[in-house]
């Protein structure tokens, strides 16, 4: 659970790319948005809009509430982690393949221990993802991590389903607004390319420990924190990372929130202070992964020290940014 908490803390995207996913069936229930949506206003004569999001093509994630669309209309300019485009996924994913790639001569198979190694074999094998070993064989174990924590989306994201994060950063797309990232790819998967072989081998056999603890228990991985997310329940989020943290007093566990979490955190609450005072006249929407937001050295708690005065919004706050006048056909899309 910990380190699934803090893999979708970070956006799949970074190595979604490289994943071997099989196809779905279509499914063609309605879904209703969540009535707790993670979304705060930074109050001032121009409002601004702080995201919570989870980085999963579900579509009751994804499916978004009327207020998060009213702020998205609202805002001049959208901000993720990562830029969101095609374009620029390919770009930076195909200039990070070599952090993600282990040095010629070695694979999984020689890297891992022969016991890890088996146990991601079967359970791939069990999961119809045999292929993806084969595909991978020479990628870093922290990337089979991340992709392990993701597998449960695998049948989604092949069938067309977008993450939340690239379905709002399409919709400003598609509104003309502007559009970026508050980090690099490179500043992410740094995070994973610091570790030693000895962590990344641990992180990796921690991640099978809690996929195969569900599996054995019939459960879904990762539906807790889906549920959390629906809840708007943050601070629940947190205690579940802080708890699983607490049961793995390790100089790792502390690394990786450090560099995973708090670093992070430090990094775009001053990326977004800095964007603001750049362009006091924009509203911006910003919009991040949930974990960044709660505790004392969350996002909300920096800004505010930052002297800004953020309130937690409903969907009833929906009426309060009406959707703006569309500008004539001739006009050109206002840049920033």
């Amino acid at each position: 659970m910990r380190l699934r908490l803090l893999a979708l803390s970070l956006l799949s995207a970074t190595v979604a790319s490289l994943a071997l996913l099989a196809p779905a069936s279509a499914d063609d229930a309605k879904v209703e948005p969540t009535s707790h949506p993670i979304l705060w206003q930074i109050e001032g004569e121009t409002p601004s809009f702080l995201y919570g999001t989870m980085h999963v093509p579900d579509e009751r994630v994804t499916t978004l509430p009327p207020v998060v669309t009213a702020a998205i209309d609202r805002c001049d300019a959208l901000f993720c982690e990562l830029p969101m485009d095609q374009a620029s996924q390919m770009k930076e994913s195909m200039a990070m393949l070599p952090k993600m790639m282990l040095p010629q001569g070695q694979t999984l198979q020689t890297v891992l221990p022969a016991e890890l190694y088996e146990r991601v074999t079967a359970y791939l094998k069990a999961k119809g993802q045999g292929q993806v070993m084969m595909m991978m064989g020479r990628m870093k174990p922290w990337v089979i991590s991340m992709q392990m924590g993701q597998l449960e989306f695998a049948q989604d994201m092949q069938s067309g389903k977008k993450a939340l994060d690239v379905v709002i950063y399409e919709r400003a797309q598609k509104d003309k607004k502007q559009v970026g990232g508050l980090e690099t790819m490179g500043e992410q998967v740094g995070v994973f390319d610091a570790l030693t072989m000895e962590e990344q081998v641990t992180q990796l056999s921690e991640t099978m420990d809690g996929l195969e603890k569900a599996q054995k228990e019939e459960k879904s991985p990762n539906e807790e924190l889906v549920q959390m997310y629906l809840a708007g329940d943050i601070e629940g989020m947190q205690k579940k990372a802080d708890d699983e943290m607490g049961e793995n007093k390790s100089a790792l566990a502390d690394k990786l929130r450090q560099s995973l979490i708090i670093d992070r955190n430090i990094r775009m609450a001053d990326r977004i202070e800095a964007k603001m005072k750049e362009a006091p006249g924009t509203s911006f929407y910003f919009a991040v992964g949930s974990l960044h937001y709660p505790g004392p050295q969350g996002i909300i708690k920096l800004l505010e020290a930052k002297g800004m005065k953020l309130t937690r919004l409903t969907n009833e706050d929906a009426a309060k940014f009406p959707r703006p006048e569309k500008k004539p056909a001739g006009d050109k899309a206002e840049k920033h």
